[in-house]
């Protein structure tokens, strides 16, 4: 491969403050190179969901992704499904500051405890108990963080 340039080019690398910025590069194996390949946002965003998936990333309250209601004294049933099915059984990882459970008709958020799990490449259905106030038939939704991997 032959390479042209000139010799008074400024040197952009010469200060740790100096950016680089690359668009638009495709990598080839061998020596033909083909069309350039522009994947659309939304296409490329579920191929990289069916390895990882984050649920209220900004950490706001009523807005976990999963929904039920309380089944029993204490006890709610709260599922949510997945935006693409990802590549295995994902594991499942909760938390943020707002780690609680939102109880609609005492208009007020509780801890909890998962006492169960039944997680899927396309579904995530958790049990949770310890929720102080609810009672039968009372909504739940998770306020928290839920973050699900399938890495390789």
């Amino acid at each position: 491969a032959e390479c042209y340039g000139i010799n008074s080019g400024v040197n952009i690398l010469d200060n740790a403050a100096n950016n680089f910025y690359l668009t638009e590069i495709q990598v080839e194996v061998g020596a033909v190179a083909t069309e350039f390949e522009r994947i659309p946002y939304a296409t490329q965003l579920a191929k990289c969901q069916r390895y990882y998936y984050g649920s209220n990333t900004t950490n706001v309250a009523k807005s976990g992704g999963l929904w039920g209601a309380v089944y029993a004294s204490g006890a709610a049933h709260i599922t949510g499904p997945l935006p693409v099915t990802m590549r295995t059984i994902p594991t499942l990882t909760m938390g943020g500051t707002s780690n609680t459970y939102y109880i609609s008709n005492i208009d007020g958020a509780t801890t909890g405890t998962v006492i169960g799990t039944g997680i899927s490449a396309n579904i995530v259905d958790l049990e949770v108990g310890s929720l102080a106030g609810s009672a039968v038939g009372y909504p739940v939704q998770y306020n928290g963080q839920m973050y699900l991997t399938a890495e390789l």
